[in-house]
């Protein structure tokens, strides 16, 4: 990995981190919520929402789809019209879940306080 991380304290050898993308997704669901916010969501603070927007932009940056859009004549409308339905070429994003569900750690407050040794320093 190109930046280091937090070992874990109860098994050695292992070390704490997370796939961006299920941030991505979480900071998508932050500005969602935001948009919606008649729908009794809760008030996220304006630097979480900053944060989110600056990790989706970084994330869109990284990752560049590079799929051409394209514009074709609409009869109905007698004008070229840009198409939404363009093939793209994806990620397998439920093999991606599948290996982060059976990668899962479940944090305990411990596991952020107490210093361990990194054999790895």
């Amino acid at each position: 990995m190109p930046n280091r991380t937090w070992p874990l304290q109860r098994e050695p050898g292992d070390y704490m981190f997370a796939l961006d993308v299920f941030h991505q997704l979480h900071c998508l669901d932050v500005l969602r919520q935001q948009v919606h916010a008649g729908y009794n969501y809760t008030l996220i603070p304006i630097s979480h929402v900053r944060h989110c927007i600056g990790a989706i932009r970084q994330a869109l940056m990284c990752s560049a789809d590079i799929s051409t859009v394209v514009w074709q004549r609409s009869e109905e409308r007698q004008l070229a019209k840009q198409r939404d339905d363009i093939v793209h070429v994806c990620r397998d994003f439920d093999r991606i879940r599948e290996w982060a569900s059976m990668h899962t750690f479940v944090a305990q407050r411990s596991d952020f306080q107490v210093y361990v040794e990194d054999e790895l320093e």
